[in-house]
């Protein structure tokens, strides 16, 4: 029998946050609840990950299945869902986050009456101990069904897929690296039609966690991992010239990835010297030139330093750094000024 609804649960070394995010999943309303399907990919964990998730297999056979397989990454867990996913929808729930349980009822409720090819949901950030941060909202009104030329940037954690359309595509997410998650909000964008909006603070996405992918220091040694992904987004447009209906979303996406991307390199782990960010920006430059341009333009929130442009000045050299300095000294004085006037 078809599920309404597949999660994903890719799951490495996770027992500190596993139940918070299983519990999550299971609501009182019985009927809806058996039409989900919960996939708890367990990635090769050494700890007592698995252990976890088959206690929920056990209390709740027809909900929950446990997948355990050796280590091959994030995208061999979505890879693994996927190809035994039986839901008409298809989302994935990072081992370390979990739903809001009163949001997931709802949610479940409304897009059995659905057919579009995308759901985006809204959500919250927040922490270990459950404490709500910062909300996000998608900027569309709600409950309705939009055609993909109104999207224009998208998260993971806000998209639900309609199994079916990635099927039709061959979707299948690279392994052994980290950072692919934005494949799964950009390959199959070419080929929805039309996404539906959901006003429901539904993810609940935990941040500062010690040891998260997103953490500046793990970033930092991994960052050849964002580098090969974004060249195989580069790959995509270049051999896709006709994207259709979906190209002014994929304009924007890469837009907002580039963008990110250099900022989190440069503002927030200071790779100014970084051999692999340098040849990447050299390889930008000579395969894809409007990109390259186009990444001088990029400025700091509060516009006072294009820092991609002064990184490049003089063939990556000493002015560069002086200039990020010189920013750097402008915050902190900024920052007593603020300091002192309150």
């Amino acid at each position: 029998m078809e599920k309404l609804l597949t999660l994903i649960i890719p799951t490495y070394n996770m027992e500190k946050l596993l139940d918070r995010c299983l519990s999550s999943l299971v609501v009182k309303d019985n009927s809806l609840f058996q039409q989900v399907e919960v996939l708890v990919v367990i990635d090769g964990s050494k700890d007592r990950s698995s252990e976890i998730a088959h206690r929920y297999q056990e209390r709740y056979p027809a909900v929950f299945r446990v997948i355990d397989k050796e280590n091959g990454n994030y995208g061999s867990c979505v890879n693994r869902g996927l190809k035994e996913a039986t839901g008409k929808y298809i989302k994935i729930l990072d081992a370390d986050d979990y739903f809001n349980t009163e949001t997931f009822t709802q949610y479940l409720a409304t897009i059995k009456n659905q057919d579009a090819d995308l759901i985006i949901t809204s959500g919250t950030n927040v922490t270990e101990q459950n404490e709500p941060m910062l909300k996000w909202r998608f900027d569309y009104e709600p409950n309705k069904i939009y055609p993909i030329e109104s999207l224009k940037r998208v998260w993971i954690h806000e998209v639900t897929h309609r199994t079916a359309l990635l099927r039709e595509i061959g979707y299948a997410q690279t392994e052994g690296i980290s950072y692919t998650d934005e494949e799964w909000v950009f390959y199959p964008m070419s080929m929805v039609k039309t996404f539906f909006t959901l006003n429901l603070d539904l993810y609940q996405y935990t941040v500062g966690r010690e040891g998260q992918t997103m953490n500046p220091t793990v970033w930092s040694r991994s960052m050849k991992n964002e580098i090969q992904v974004s060249k195989g987004f580069f790959a995509y447009l270049a051999t896709h010239t006709d994207l259709g209906r979906a190209k002014s979303f994929y304009q924007s996406k890469m837009e907002t990835r580039m963008q990110g991307f250099y900022y989190r390199a440069l503002v927030e782990c200071s790779l100014y010297r970084n051999h692999e960010l340098i040849d990447f920006d050299k390889w930008i430059k000579k395969n894809h030139i409007q990109w390259y341009q186009s990444a001088n333009s990029y400025c700091t929130q509060d516009g006072k330093f294009s820092f991609v442009k002064q990184w490049r000045a003089y063939d990556y050299g000493t002015w560069g750094i002086c200039c990020f300095k010189i920013y750097r000294w402008y915050l902190n004085i900024r920052s007593l000024k603020n300091k002192l006037i309150k």
